[in-house]
């Protein structure tokens, strides 16, 4: 069944500078509504709910109320201007009037008003009728809500009642139709309770309800909502010749990720609704579906089977295309415990016998899996290969999808936009294709940047890549320059000692800020070599904190997870679980450090796993599925030749002696193809003396940070003795800084929480703040606690005070910026470069300025009150 419904259409400017906004709503079912910026995702959005609550009415036992929607007489519009004056309003509304015949005679409205009916005689004036009839019903709504309602005014209404300028137009508004098919049923019985519905349901679904609860038209989704293409013409012909044969052939899009697949087939939908001028036309629609949506809710035996037979049943009769998402997935939904039936059992039989149109599309990777799980069904594919377009025809598909999202979002692209676009996603996107990538991100940024009044310019683009990445500015764009002192001191922040391994993050950053680095490998290969304690993972959240923004951008594998056989494939993952614990993360976060701790107590497997990695930068899960590791730094850590190194060379052996042992020991222990494909090997020593202080300050500002002592706003002050007395405590050579760790939480962390337990940790509102004292005592640190209050202003102030004070603060004042000048850092300033230690000077220095300036405006003040006492004494 067919139904013709009319709709009213209502545009509107929401705000000055705002889009147009369109609300569409059933002429004569007012209470739904679609709304959007577009007209056409207004009226799909309506379509969408107008559709389900009919299906729901015609599974009802009476079709009363679906009958009522198929109510389209022959219909009129007329544009109004009239004169209302109801109450203390009188105003000049225009409005949309509706003429119908109905009941033998003419009768008409208006959708602002839709209860205002009246009848139109022949020779009267649609305007003065309009005005009468609207004035009779506004002053009768009136006097009924006279009672308890106040009458309508100009300066507001009150419920119930409504302002007359509400009821004109703020735009156009016309009346137009939408089409919708449903096919309710003859015979709706109430349904029975079935006591062997576990055994599988008898009931016969219908094939149309089912395939619009689990998938989702395409055509509906027209104009707005489908990418288009340029440059395709010869691939999207192909494609609707293929889906308009008669023999049904399975057709299988094939190219890499991102290169045009899924934007081809909605410019074959937009074409073909376009030929027929109707997006809700049933017949010869694209259904996209998922495996797992089709068995979702399917509980009992048997029913997911049925649900897919009677939408198969339906796509038959009404000439459909299925595309499915996901081919692979189709092995393994449906599967369970108590049956291997899977979706692509059900629908291989189907598929051959050409029963329906089915569409795919696969990256080659994927097709491969699919050709290794079943050959048969990859055979019945007719393959559309879809390949990466480059040079020229790459740019001027962007500067088309350029200018079509100028168009959506109302913005601007600067000149300068899309070529640092190609650009970064050029160098850095390297496991997806040309134009998908650039297109993905150009909407990006017109999305972000949506109503704009300036250009998107070059850094913005940047910006935006820093924030999705978080690769530094400085790194990213090529007219800024990297200083190597600068990134040495930025990671000496973080990380203490080890100066080669230091050196050698120095030199891999500069690389890859050169690009100068291999673009099929990782950015870095290192094998860290040494004893526990020495800061091998440190090193590697210190690359990751300054490379990739934080420390959570470090990965971190531990390989006493991965010693048999059986757990390396959790690393890729299996067919049945195809989430693999390594490619998923790098899917996830492709911008990272990959820490492999403990390299050697992993299985032979992983090597090998990991010789793809160091070799190609990428890594294939079970499903086919690639992970970009080119934008990675790979960093394996390892204890071999730590013991020999410690306990087989004696007194007097230098630290090249101890560093060559333990890359002996790691050649003689790896493979040599998997030693040969890291690009460094970089021993660490065991930490100096002198070093300890430096990491000691790190561990306490930790733990400075820490909830605890952050909500009670504690002030921590450490005597150097203290200091070195907690240094000596944890100062093991053989432990490394985890001794000095477990030093400070004993010496330190204990006694202070011993303390703040009995302290409420919400003072901050109370102005208290705690001062935690450590001084070196005769047995061990002594720690105090004192808590600092706010000084209550005194009542009466003596001006000789108030000067004393003004000029202590300014003695002081003068002292720090003495010291200040001392404490400059070294190097040049330079816009956007600053290093931390030049930026903490640089807000020091603005913070005296500022104080300078309030004690200047304080001694005035000060002045003026004096003078102002003497004059009311005298």
């Amino acid at each position: 069944m067919k139904l013709t419904i009319p709709i009213y259409i209502e545009s509107s400017v929401p705000a000055p500078g705002k889009p147009v906004e369109y609300t569409v709503r059933p002429l004569f079912h007012l209470e739904w509504r679609g709304r959007s910026t577009w007209l056409q995702k207004a009226i799909n959005e309506l379509v969408r709910d107008v559709r389900e609550e009919l299906i729901g009415l015609g599974k009802q036992l009476r079709h009363e109320k679906l009958a009522a929607w198929v109510f389209h007489p022959q219909l009129e519009t007329q544009r109004c201007e009239i004169r209302l004056e109801v109450g203390q309003q009188a105003a000049t509304v225009k409005l949309l009037v509706v003429v119908m015949p109905a009941f033998d005679r003419r009768v008409a409205f208006t959708p602002s008003v839709p209860e205002a009916w009246f009848e139109l005689l022949p020779g009267e004036e649609v305007e003065t009728r309009m005005a009468e009839s609207l004035t009779a019903h506004l002053r009768q709504q009136e006097r009924e809500g006279s009672g308890s309602r106040e009458p309508l005014s100009r300066e507001s209404t009150s419920r119930g009642t409504m302002s007359l300028t509400e009821l004109s137009l703020k735009g156009t508004a016309w009346v137009s139709e939408i089409e919708i098919n449903l096919k309710p049923p003859r015979v709706r019985d109430k349904p029975k309770r079935d006591l062997f519905a576990f055994l599988g349901s008898r009931e016969a679904l219908d094939g149309e309800h089912e395939l619009h609860k689990v998938g989702r038209c395409l055509n509906h989704l027209y104009p707005d909502d489908l990418d288009r293409v340029l440059l395709r013409d010869r691939e999207v012909a192909e494609l609707s010749r293929l889906l308009h044969d008669d023999d049904k052939r399975p057709v299988l899009l094939l190219g890499p990720r991102q290169s045009g697949k899924t934007a081809i087939i909605h410019e074959h939908v937009f074409r073909q609704v376009e030929r027929h001028k109707n997006p809700h036309r049933d017949k010869e629609a694209v259904w996209l579906l998922s495996p797992q949506r089709l068995i979702s809710g399917m509980s009992y035996v048997g029913q997911w089977e049925s649900r897919l037979h009677a939408i198969v049943k339906h796509a038959r009769d009404r000439n459909l295309v299925l595309c499915f998402d996901d081919v692979l997935g189709m092995f393994q939904a449906g599967k369970t415990s108590q049956s291997s039936l899977s979706v692509a059992g059900v629908l291989k039989p189907i598929i051959e016998r050409r029963e329906v149109r089915v569409l795919a599309e696969m990256t080659p990777e994927a097709f491969r899996v699919l050709r290794e799980r079943d050959r048969g069904l990859a055979d019945l594919f007719h393959i559309l290969p879809i390949n990466e377009l480059a040079g020229d025809d790459n740019l001027r598909v962007l500067i088309g999808t350029q200018r079509q999202l100028e168009a959506r979002h109302r913005c601007r692209f600067g000149i300068d936009a899309l070529p640092i676009v190609i650009d970064l996603q050029r160098r850095y996107a390297r496991d997806t294709a040309f134009p998908g990538k650039g297109a993905g991100f150009l909407r990006r940024l017109a999305i972000k940047e949506e109503n704009a009044e300036e250009p998107i310019a070059r850094d913005q683009v940047i910006a935006a890549f820093h924030e999705q990445t978080g690769l530094p500015r400085s790194f990213l764009d090529q007219r800024q320059t990297l200083s190597p002192d600068d990134v040495k001191r930025a990671l000496r922040e973080r990380f203490v000692g080890q100066a080669d391994a230091v050196q050698a993050a120095v030199e891999i950053i500069g690389l890859a800020k050169a690009r100068l680095n291999d673009p099929a490998r990782p950015l870095a290969s290192l094998l860290l070599l040494g004893p526990t304690g020495v800061g091998k993972t440190q090193f590697a959240k210190s690359l990751a904190a300054y490379l990739f923004g934080q420390e959570d951008r470090l990965l971190r594998f531990d390989m006493n997870e991965y010693v048999s056989a059986s757990a390396v494939p959790q690393l890729v993952g299996t067919f049945a679980q195809p989430e693999g614990l390594l490619t998923s993360a790098v899917r996830r976060q492709p911008f990272a450090v990959v820490l492999f701790d403990e390299i050697e107590k992993g299985h032979p497997d992983v090597f090998d796993l990991l010789l793809q990695v160091l070799g190609e930068g990428r890594l294939t899960d079970s499903l086919g599925r690639t992970a970009d590791f080119t934008n990675t730094i790979i960093v394996l850590t390892s204890n071999l030749g730590a013991q020999r190194s410690a306990a087989g060379l004696g007194f007097g052996s230098r630290d090249e002696d101890l560093q060559r042992v333990s890359i002996r020991a790691a050649e003689s222990f790896f493979r040599p193809e998997f030693f040969n494909r890291l690009d460094r090997v970089i021993p660490f020593d065991r930490i100096a003396r002198e070093d300890l202080q430096h990491i000691a300050r790190l561990l306490i500002d930790n733990v400075l940070r820490r909830e605890g002592l952050v909500r009670r706003q504690c002030v921590l002050n450490i005597a150097p003795a203290a200091l070195e007395w907690i240094i000596d405590q944890g100062h093991d050579p053989a432990l490394g800084a985890r001794a000095l760790k477990r030093s400070i939480e004993r010496e330190l962390t204990r006694p202070i929480a011993e303390y703040l337990a009995g302290v409420r940790s919400d003072r901050q509102a109370e102005n208290v703040v705690t001062l935690i004292d450590l001084q070196r005592g005769e047995r061990g640190l002594s720690v105090s606690v004192t808590e600092l209050c706010r000084r209550p202003e005194s009542s009466s102030r003596d001006r000789a005070d108030d000067v004393a004070t003004l000029a202590n603060c300014q003695a002081r004042l003068a002292a720090l910026k003495g010291l200040l000048s001392d404490l400059r850092p070294s190097g040049n300033l330079l816009a956007g470069k600053a290093t931390p230690a030049q930026s903490r000077y640089l807000i020091v220095q603005d913070e005296c300025l500022q104080m300078t300036t309030c004690l200047e405006e304080l001694s005035i003040a000060i002045r003026i009150v004096a003078e102002s006492r003497s004059a009311s004494e005298t």
